[in-house]
């Protein structure tokens, strides 16, 4: 089952909003004189699984540096950079399975992310892949 929400956005541009009143029909929505938009929304039937989605961000050519031993104002270009975000788990992609990328855009240097469900996990992969890195550096 849907429900079509009126919402209106923060003013500050981050896409954040706030719900003023949901609707089962649409048409009652879109009548509704004060929202900015109608999003359509699902109504779960049960409970929805939230997880900590871990991403690791790590440039070579910084010095490794802990968030702690970072100043302040340096916390994110911390080498390598953990971040945990909470999202909804739906099973894709699987609870085991980490993804990377190497990445040089919108960056001005050689960048790595890795992100998984499970931080040992995201770990070995980061470690494998700075490995791997250091070798070709070192043979070619």
């Amino acid at each position: 089952m849907k429900v079509y929400a009126a919402v209106e956005y923060d003013g500050e541009g981050q896409g954040f909003y706030k719900v003023l009143r949901a609707f089962s029909k649409q048409e009652d929505a879109e009548a509704y004189g004060l929202g900015e938009e109608i999003l359509p929304l699902d109504i779960e039937d049960g409970p929805v699984e939230v997880r900590t989605w871990y991403w690791l961000t790590w440039f070579p050519d910084r010095p490794d540096c802990s968030p702690e031993d970072a100043r302040p104002r340096d916390y994110v270009f911390a080498s390598p950079g953990w971040h945990e975000i909470r999202r909804e788990f739906h099973g894709d992609p699987p609870g085991d399975e980490v993804q990377y990328e190497w990445s040089t855009e919108p960056r001005v240097s050689l960048g790595l992310d890795v992100q998984g469900w499970d931080k040992a996990l995201v770990e070995a992969k980061y470690q494998q892949l700075r490995a791997e890195y250091f070798a070709q550096q070192a043979g070619g």
